[in-house]
């Protein structure tokens, strides 16, 4: 039931535009309004999904960062391990630690990429992932435990740095061999 006195928005809309000519040029107003606003936004929705497209597909395929490894060596620790100790330059550690590049020392069999075992990384006795350890000098070792058992797992022993920082960047170096020391 409606009141009288009370006009509806519709009712006061149609009020408003009186003639049926007033009403058409009207119409045909809101249409071109609305049709501007519809390529205004569909270019910006097209915009927007080809940005994330394009981010998506740098976060997939990321760089890949691979710090050339000086060397890598073996010697013995305490309680049945032995120390994994691998030199790179003072340069690609900068780089770890401005990128915040997470990553593990990863002993692999030389022959077979397969066979791996992650270390925890100590660059200047700290750890690695807190990227709050010192550089000085032209080269920094970084270090991580093994156990001898595990290590026994491997016929042809080699190390590389494996990880990733949280958006863009891998870091994978190529195997460099471990040497043993001589007994």
């Amino acid at each position: 039931m409606i009141k009288l006195g009370v006009l509806s928005d519709k009712a006061r809309w149609w009020k408003r535009l009186g003639s049926f000519a007033r009403r058409d040029a009207e119409m045909n107003r809101l249409k071109q309004q609305l049709h501007i606003s519809e390529i205004h936004h569909g270019c910006t929705r097209r915009i927007c999904s080809n940005l994330l497209a394009v981010i998506a597909i740098s976060s997939l395929v990321g760089c890949n960062y691979r710090p050339p490894l000086e060397s890598a060596h073996l010697t013995k620790g305490t309680d049945g391990n032995e120390i994994v100790e691998v030199v790179l330059s003072a340069a690609d550690a900068k780089t770890i630690k401005e990128n915040e590049i997470y990553f593990s020392l990863v002993v692999v069999d030389c022959n077979n990429d397969e066979n791996r075992s992650p270390i925890e990384p100590y660059i200047g006795g700290k750890l690695a992932s807190n990227f709050d350890f010192p550089i000085s000098g032209e080269s920094v070792a970084v270090e991580g435990r093994i156990s001898v058992r595990v290590l026994a797992d491997f016929p042809a022993p080699c190390v590389k740095l494996q990880g990733g920082s949280y958006i863009f960047q891998k870091m994978n170096s190529l195997p460099v061999p471990l040497a043993r020391p001589t007994r």
